[in-house]
């Protein structure tokens, strides 16, 4: 749907420039997570990247902005834009939102960390967690290239892990753990489902019209 959008207009290079920001905002997000990946996993240790993650979450905070001032200044010239301009302007909320839980994840890593053989759910957390590192690389050829087959595939393979989160949090309700372990392991689950779910609505405008964008293929 995006790059329908943007072929179909008349002045789409303004909105093209905007296009390749918000790709490089999904880039830098991906980047978050690949970095509070390896603190979670003990390849590197929290202090070394605190003051990039909270550098890159600013980043594409800006970014963010910069889009939007971009955008009202489109529209200013041209209403008829304006589908184009509330599909982006959706995409990079999802962004942003990712850079939030990205940050959360590297909050909960300075005190809680899954390769631990004591840890009942370390197994499936990190598995959940290397198949998030592989989705974004989808997501992000996906998004960038207007890939519509896989963003279908990102978009089947994000639900598929939002069930396993899902199914995690269950478990853990009803099992009897150490405090640290119970509520880290529900907070990693639930901001797991979260990047997974604003990744998927991210690719979702590649193939859905402009209402389904954050719900498809879910509303049909």
């Amino acid at each position: 749907m995006i790059r329908t959008l943007l072929n179909a207009l008349r002045a789409a290079s303004s909105l093209k420039e905007v296009k390749d920001i918000s790709s490089s905002m999904l880039s830098e997000t991906e980047n978050m997570y690949r970095m509070v990946a390896d603190v979670l996993l003990r390849r590197v240790p929290a202090e070394k990247i605190r003051s990039e993650i909270y550098a890159k979450d600013k980043q594409v905070n800006q970014k963010e902005r910069e889009i939007r001032r971009k955008l009202v200044s489109h529209l200013s010239l041209s209403l008829a834009d304006a589908p184009t301009c509330l599909v982006i302007m959706s995409v990079v909320k999802d962004i942003e939102r990712i850079g939030d839980y990205c940050k959360n994840i590297f909050e909960v890593a300075n005190i809680y960390t899954i390769p631990d053989s004591q840890a009942r759910y370390a197994g499936p957390l990190q598995e959940i967690g290397e198949e998030i590192t592989t989705l974004f690389d989808k997501g992000r050829k996906a998004f960038g290239e207007s890939d519509e087959p896989l963003a279908m595939e990102v978009i089947g393979e994000e639900q598929v892990i939002a069930k396993k989160c899902d199914m995690l949090i269950k478990q853990v309700l009803s099992d009897t753990l150490p405090t640290t372990e119970a509520v880290s392991t529900a907070l990693l689950s639930r901001y797991f489902k979260r990047v997974v779910g604003h990744l998927g609505n991210v690719v979702s405008s590649v193939v859905a019209a402009v209402e389904d964008i954050d719900f498809f293929p879910k509303a049909r």
